[in-house]
């Protein structure tokens, strides 16, 4: 399974309750679930306090990382969005099941705008029988006013 950065730390949400751990999502490898995807993280971002520049960024940042699974993924494949916020670093990793071992990702225009908005962008392609997983772990460096 995929792995990603342990936030122990997390902001406070607009209710004045901490955001704690990792949010997951989890929704089909289509086209008509990006909008799903992209409303949930702005929603997320957007209530540990996050600007509006910074909500826009990551919604766009999402969008472009569906884009890159979508044109990868695995018929019927599901994709996970793993959301994790500590301090200024959100960090987004998107998982799903490809049978391409070796996806070339960096010669499209969604891998142009992913990197640059954002602070880091990893990919691994790591067995997953019968197929393989792609997955996207993808930082974000945000301002949080005080």
């Amino acid at each position: 399974m995929a792995t990603f950065p342990q936030f122990p730390n997390a902001g406070v949400g607009v209710s004045g309750e901490p955001i704690r751990g990792t949010i997951t999502l989890q929704v089909p490898a289509t086209a008509a679930h990006t909008a799903i995807a992209r409303s949930a993280v702005a929603s997320t971002v957007a209530a540990v306090g996050a600007t509006a520049d910074d909500v826009d960024d990551l919604r766009l940042v999402v969008s472009e990382a569906f884009a890159l699974l979508l044109d990868h993924s695995h018929a019927d494949a599901l994709i996970t969005i793993h959301l994790q916020h500590r301090d200024e670093l959100i960090n987004v990793t998107l998982i799903t099941t490809t049978s391409n071992s070796e996806p070339v990702l960096e010669q499209s225009l969604s891998w142009t705008v992913l990197t640059t908005l954002a602070e880091s962008v990893d990919v691994v392609v790591q067995p997953a029988d019968p197929h393989f997983e792609l997955i996207l772990n993808v930082q974000h460096r945000v301002q949080i006013p005080v």
